[in-house]
């Protein structure tokens, strides 16, 4: 069925028609004054009574002035309006500054321009493929080193509503950030108002957790806010939550089977998978978990695994419960089930393709459907262009068909719900403002958490989003699917399985907080050091601190029945 057709803005049209038939008037031009220029010269040479020769000549004249003149125009004709676009960004106020055009700043240009926002890209690198395609739909394009404080000066970064700092490189976006705040703060001194968001990509966990605790992002300062964050961990999240894996796993036999995921290629949202799995995949069906990663790279591998090798002494152990081991292959010879040895793929609930190289990512879902003897776990291929946009399931029937999807990382952290609503923190807002309501009378200044959401670290947001994260798991243990909110009345009643998910919840908690770099000591809680004691089995917890994992299940139903998870919910279903 053809699609509707769309008409047209009459502006959006003459300037298309302007931009496409200027060179040929140019060219008819100047053709039109050579003809007047010969004809007038041989009409005098030859002294013709039928014509005006030094008529014909002024005309020629006149016409090879005009097509010099549209021909400069012309040929100048982008740095004008770009120079006109620039001088009218100091001007203006609520725009956006994207700094760096890789695949994420592509797609956050793409947003905010279909939401009709001003844009304003800082590019170092003028040979850029998608430079003049940015310039054709109105983008102001700058070409220098965005942490040069001169460039957010130039396109007024201290009146713009949001800020991103996505370059490729994260000591550079942590500069870009402490520029933009300083610009911030010389309209402030000068007598102006600014509300700038700041967004800051770091893709180095070591930085990441640094700069977390940096001033500039710690807190909200006045006019100025400034946050971290990491595409491959955001997106890790929705996937599993999209596609969670017990939810496709056939149940175990005798209890000790492994929930088993395959991950293809050692990659930064292969990593960010492998992270968000040891988080979540903690479950009373299955006592553990197997990750299998496939890639060819050892020393990737190697290098990843070892900032978590002293959690445990089994060399195959990520965090308690949760193994990961490296299937040394090349995914671009996979191709027939005799490229892999038995026992290589195993039983997974879920496959995800995580290659650089888009259209192998497709190629090898296909291949690994056919290998795999369960049709019921989904494939899915990460692709981080356009291409995911025409393989969507509604639209692409062949991959669909198959259980097959493709998810884009960069689409789904550029969404407007993501980036301005915090849609992904909505269930980490709430378990937040449980935590002050349940402790309203006690001091800040003896707990540094009791402070709103935008108050908080970074390190605490986190810890309140890997408790939102499992929330999910847990409603499936509890067959909140089928009964609803009865389930979970039914778990609370019965002390037996509300100590199950007590303890549940308790290795979930030391599995966060193990990757998040905490180890065991006898006594107390260090911050600095960052040593726990109650990183312990759960039957050697004191009444105390098992009291608070029981808390925890018991606002699991205020939690469902909020707002906020309707919202979350709403968000996920529909994308």
């Amino acid at each position: 069925m053809p699609g509707k057709k769309v008409s047209m803005p009459l502006a959006v049209r003459i300037a298309r028609w302007s931009r496409r038939l200027s060179w040929p008037i140019v060219k008819g031009l100047f053709i039109l004054s050579v003809v007047l220029f010969v004809g007038g010269g041989l009409s005098y040479l030859f002294n013709r009574s039928d014509s005006d020769p030094l008529q014909m000549l002024r005309w020629a004249k006149s016409l090879a002035y005009a097509a010099f003149l549209l021909g400069v125009i012309r040929a100048y004709w982008e740095k004008i309006r770009q120079r006109y676009r620039t001088i009218n960004l100091q001007h203006s106020e609520g725009h956006v500054v994207v700094c760096g055009i890789g695949d994420f700043g592509q797609s956050l240009v793409d947003a905010f321009l279909d939401k009709g926002y001003k844009v304003a890209v800082i590019e170092l690198n003028a040979a850029h493929t998608e430079v003049v395609s940015l310039k054709s739909r109105g983008v102001v394009v700058i070409h220098t080193d965005a942490s040069d404080p001169a460039a957010l000066y130039e396109v007024n970064a201290s009146k713009a509503r949001y800020l991103f700092a996505v370059t490729g490189n994260d000591r550079r976006n942590v500069k870009i950030i402490r520029a933009a705040r300083q610009t911030v703060l010389d309209e402030q001194n000068s007598g102006g108002d600014s509300d700038l968001r700041c967004y800051c990509h770091i893709t180095d966990a070591t930085l990441f957790e640094v700069f977390s605790q940096h001033e500039v992002f710690e807190a909200a300062h006045d006019g100025f806010y400034a946050s971290l964050f990491n595409v491959h961990d955001a997106a890790s999240r929705f996937l599993l939550e999209k596609y969670p894996p017990d939810a496709f796993a056939a149940l175990p036999a005798a209890g000790s089977e492994p929930l088993e995921v395959v991950i293809v290629g050692q990659t930064r949202m292969g990593e960010a998978l492998i992270r968000q799995l040891a988080r979540i995949g903690h479950y009373l069906r299955w006592h553990s978990v197997q990750i299998t990663v496939i890639d060819k790279e050892a020393d990737a591998f190697e290098h990843f695994f070892s900032s978590y090798r002293d959690i445990s002494p089994l060399d195959d152990t990520l965090v308690p419960g949760v193994t990961v081991r490296l299937v040394r292959k090349d995914p671009e010879k996979i191709k027939f089930v005799a490229d892999l040895d038995a026992g290589d793929l195993g039983n997974p609930a879920l496959v995800c393709c995580c290659l650089d190289d888009e259209t192998l990512n497709i190629a090898l879902a296909l291949n690994l459907r056919r290998m795999l003897d369960n049709d019921d776990a989904p494939i899915v291929a990460c692709l981080t262009s356009g291409l995911s946009d025409l393989l969507q399931e509604k639209q692409c029937r062949y991959l669909s068909q198959r259980n097959i999807h493709s998810f884009n990382p960069y689409r789904f952290a550029s969404d407007f719900q993501v980036l301005l609503d915090d849609a992904a923190d909505k269930i980490a807002r709430a378990i937040h403002q449980a935590y002050l309501d349940s402790l309203s009378g006690e001091n800040v200044a003896d707990n540094p958490s009791l402070v709103p959401w935008q108050q908080l670290s970074e390190e605490k947001k986190n810890a309140n989003r890997w408790q939102a994260d499992h929330l999910s798991v847990k409603l499936r243990e509890m067959g909140y699917d089928q009964r609803g909110v009865a389930a979970i009345d039914a778990v609370v009643d019965d002390p037996v399985w509300l100590e199950k998910l007590s303890e549940l919840e308790h290795r979930r908690w030391m599995a966060a907080l193990y990757l998040d770099g905490w180890r065991y000591a006898e006594t107390g809680k260090d911050a600095v050091r960052k040593t726990h004691a109650c990183l312990v089995p759960y039957e050697r917890l004191s009444q105390v601190e098992k009291g608070k994992d029981d808390t925890m299940i018991r606002n699991i139903k205020h939690l469902v029945e909020s707002p906020e998870w309707q919202t979350y919910t709403a968000f996920v279903d529909k994308r």
